[in-house]
Parts: structure tokens; C-alpha cells; sequence
């Protein structure tokens, strides 16, 4: 029978780990030859090491699902590393400076104006910029997702105490899985006397089951006590006799090693090797690999708990576009651009023209028609082997507008100091003035900060409106910008 204490979460400084599951790609200091130390337990020894203490365990949740996949016991000393929670956001609500996060799991995240926000958002990103980017991405159907971080209290938080307090928000366009990350005691635990469940482990208010008779969930004992971290790149190397592959982010490499205890999947599919990821690379794909795992000091690299490979070029991959418009079929729903690819929309995509919400491609078209240059800037998926866009979202912009003013969106492919000037990939000309606004969470109040991150390699997007004041090149007078920087 479980007992609830009165506890509440720490929002104080976050550990290192913390930070580095914030960090974009960690700096890994790597494992040698050691093999991984886990085994698996009983639901026996599980009752028994919380029972009368606290331990760390990290559960995978089963999507719409309350049986637990997987639930990791920790036995190193990581009960003041911080705790996490991950997953899709299906919900917002806002009251005041607080925020609450619904993840498709059913936890409740809470976040307010002393939350720390990171990853594709920027480094200047606040409240206001976190919770429009959040409401944005659920308006146009999208699936944001997001990892949260928080310190641990000096006792685990009372098993139906909902909410997760976040001292850090990330969001990533990478899949992450639903996961919970906390500190349990007994408190938690309630063993069922006729299964199935064969037990009930609450956190977080969720009723989650442990069925191990049935093969659904599997209980794992990690004996080691090396520092755990988040990792992702490109793989540039494979072998899979030695278990290991080389993985490549910037013009960093590290070595990444899997073994017995390791879980892999290639495009959403279980492997139990690294030979259909070297396959995958002898066939010409370029290989994501995005997980988690661990490391220890002096070392020569990573040990994978979790990796996730995804093919950039195979059945689906995630795309930006922006140019001048040529063409509008409005039957077809295709969008041909000068330079680019063709664009594909349905009923599920969101349109908009100067920055105005539009059901159909007939006002474009009659544009055109008119003479008059449309532009078009958005997202969407590519089918292997196509060449058609899907789009999720696509903003226009007409010139000829009563008061002069267009948007427009896209990444920046360069920026030139001297002239105060920076270029959109397959766009415009963007011209910074004095007259110019940054908006608020922008991640730079200027150019120079764009221009270093660039050229340290990470991508840098803009939002904008401004005023046509040439046409070769296409220049646009920006009266406002906000920029993001990309994972």
C-alpha cells in the first residue's frame, strides 16, 4: 500500500548532468574496452532495494500504453544527478508566468520565467518565446518534443504529486522516447498479490504496470557508476564485429561502442547488430545516430544504453525550402519555385500570405496572374526516392501589399558585416537598419552573432517582415527580426 509524503521538487541549480542532457551534442570523455554492467533483476530485487532506501530508476514508457517497457534500477551514486523527464507535447496552458506542459505519457510539466530553455530555440530564449514557439507548433499539428531537467529533492516527490517543476526545458527535433527519470522509495512500489500487473510503481501520479511475467516489461539492474550523457552526429564509419561506429558532430569524432545490454533501432525497426547500419552505409546513406549512454574519464569514448539510427535519405526526411514562386497548380495543389524543389500541399497544410491565414493556392495564383513576385518559405517531408515536398507549412509573401511591408522566413546562408546584410537560403537579401527591431527571444540583437554562429557551424533561422527595396538581388529593408539557432 503506497503512502504519499508531502515533498515538492527542487528548482535549484542544476547538476552537470543536468546540462549536459541539455546540451546539443555532450562532450564525451569515453569508456575503452569496459563492457556495459548490466543484468537483468527480479521484481523481487526490485521491492527490495527501495525498500528501505531510495534508488534511481529510469523508466521507458510504452506509447499510449500504461505498461512500463523497460525500468532501469541505478546503483551508482546518481541520486543528486538531476532528474528528467521526456516525450511529444500534446497540450499548453498558460495562467500568469506559469505554463503547464501535457506530454502524450500524461505527465504534467511545469514551467515558469526561472526555467532555463535550450536547444532549437536559441540561447535567448525566454517565457513568452518557449510558450509561442510551443502554442505554434501544436496550432499547425506538428509533434514538438522536448526533454526537461530538474535538481532532485532531498526525498523522492510523493508518488501522486503530478507535476514535474522544470529548472530546463530542451527542445529537439530529434525523436526522443518517453521516458521518466526520478528518485523512488517504497513509497512507490506496490507489489499486486494476483497479477497480472504483477506490480504498480506510481510517480508522478501515473499508475504505471510492471508486467514481467507476461514479457512486457523488462527490469535491468545497472551496476556501473559512470557519468551518463546524451549524444548524436552522423556516423562516418562502422564495425560491426568490434561493436563500435564512429560518430561525427561538427569536427568533433567519437568513438560510440554497443554491447549485450545496448538497444538499437535503424528507421524505428529493432537491430541487434551494427550490420544493417554498415549495410545501410555501403548503399550510400547517410546514418543519424541519436542515444544515450555512458562515460567515464580517460577513456576513448562513448558506451551506448540507447541508439536511434535514421537514414537522411531514406523513407522520410525533414526539409526547409524558400524561393520565388514560378508556377501555381491550384487542382494539384503543387507549388513549383524557380530554383527548388516542386511543393506539395493537402488540407492538413497551413498556409498563410504577409503573414494572413489563406484556405487555398487561388489567391497566389491570381497574384501571379497579376504580375506580381510571390515568394514562399516552409517545411515539409520528403518520400525516399522523391523529389515532392509534403509541406507542413508554408508562408508567402506578395509584393505589391497596400503598405509595402512582406514577411518572410527561412535559414541564413550568409552574412556580410561590412554591408549590414545577411542572405536567406534560396530567398532574399535581408538589409539590418537602424531602424531595425529585434524582437523579444530573439536569439541575437545583431549581426555579429550571427555571423560566429555560422561559422562555428550551428544552423541560424529568421522570422521577419520588412520592405522590398530591390530586386537584383531581392533586397528587403527588415523592420523586424527574430532569429533561433538550430540543434
Amino acid at each position: 500500500m503506497s503512502i504519499h509524503k508531502s515533498c515538492g521538487p527542487n528548482r535549484g541549480r542544476l547538476t552537470g548532468l543536468g546540462l549536459v542532457l541539455l546540451a546539443a551534442c555532450a562532450d564525451p570523455t569515453g569508456l575503452g574496452e569496459a563492457a556495459l554492467q548490466v543484468e537483468g533483476m527480479s521484481l523481487a530485487e526490485l521491492g527490495q532495494r527501495v525498500e528501505t532506501a531510495a534508488a534511481r530508476v529510469e523508466i521507458t514508457l510504452r506509447p499510449g500504453s500504461p505498461v512500463a517497457l523497460r525500468v532501469v534500477v541505478k546503483t551508482g551514486d546518481e541520486l543528486a544527478e538531476g532528474e528528467r523527464v521526456s516525450g511529444v507535447v500534446t497540450g499548453l496552458d498558460v495562467e500568469g508566468g506559469t505554463g503547464v506542459l501535457t506530454l502524450s505519457s500524461g505527465v504534467a510539466v511545469t514551467f515558469d520565467g526561472e526555467t532555463v530553455f535550450a536547444g532549437r530555440l536559441g540561447d535567448a530564449a525566454d517565457f513568452e518565446h518557449f510558450v509561442g514557439h510551443i502554442a505554434e507548433a501544436l496550432a499547425l499539428g506538428r509533434e514538438p518534443r522536448i526533454k526537461a531537467v530538474r535538481d532532485p529533492a532531498g526525498v523522492p516527490q510523493a508518488p501522486g504529486d503530478p507535476l514535474f517543476v522544470a529548472a530546463a526545458l530542451r527542445v529537439t527535433d530529434d525523436p526522443v522516447p518517453s521516458m521518466i527519470v526520478l528518485n523512488v522509495d517504497r513509497d512507490n512500489l506496490t507489489i499486486v498479490d494476483q497479477p497480472p500487473p504483477d506490480a504498480i510503481l506510481t510517480v508522478l501520479g501515473l499508475e504505471l504496470e510492471i508486467r514481467v511475467r507476461e514479457g512486457l516489461t523488462e527490469l535491468v539492474l545497472d551496476l556501473d557508476d559512470r557519468r551518463e550523457l546524451a549524444f548524436e552526429g552522423v556516423v562516418d564509419g562502422v564495425r560491426p564485429d568490434a561493436g563500435t561506429f564512429v560518430l561525427v558532430h561538427g569536427d568533433r569524432e567519437t568513438m560510440v561502442r554497443v554491447g549485450d545490454g545496448t538497444r538499437m533501432a535503424l528507421e524505428g525497426e529493432e537491430i541487434e547488430s551494427l550490420t544493417p547500419v554498415a549495410r545501410a552505409l555501403e548503399a550510400g546513406h547517410t546514418v543519424v545516430a541519436i542515444g544515450e549512454g555512458v562515460a567515464r574519464e580517460g577513456a576513448d569514448g562513448i558506451l551506448a544504453l540507447v541508439v536511434r539510427f535514421k537514414l537522411r535519405d531514406g523513407h522520410r526526411e525533414d526539409v526547409r525550402f524558400a524561393g520565388r514562386v514560378r508556377e501555381i497548380d491550384v487542382g494539384a495543389g503543387r507549388i513549383y519555385l524557380i530554383e527548388g524543389p516542386t511543393v506539395q500541399v493537402s488540407d492538413a497544410t497551413h498556409l498563410k500570405v504577409n503573414g494572413e491565414p489563406i484556405e487555398s493556392l487561388e489567391r497566389i495564383a491570381a497574384a501571379l496572374d497579376d504580375g506580381l513576385p510571390v515568394f514562399a518559405a516552409g517545411e515539409g517531408v520528403v518520400e525516399g526516392g522523391s523529389d515532392l515536398v509534403h509541406a507542413v507549412f508554408v508562408r508567402f509573401e506578395i509584393d505589391g501589399g497596400d503598405d509595402g511591408v512582406v514577411e518572410f522566413a527561412g535559414a541564413v546562408a550568409s552574412v556580410h558585416l561590412d554591408a549590414g546584410t545577411f542572405e536567406l537560403v534560396g530567398g532574399a537579401t535581408i538589409k539590418v537598419t537602424d531602424q531595425t527591431d529585434f524582437a523579444d527571444g530573439s536569439a541575437f540583437a545583431g549581426l555579429d552573432g550571427v555571423a560566429q554562429a555560422l561559422a562555428a557551424g550551428h544552423p541560424v533561422f529568421v522570422e521577419g517582415r520588412g520592405t522590398v527595396v530591390g530586386d537584383a538581388p531581392r533586397t528587403i529593408a527588415a523592420q523586424v527580426l527574430k532569429f533561433r539557432v538550430g540543434d
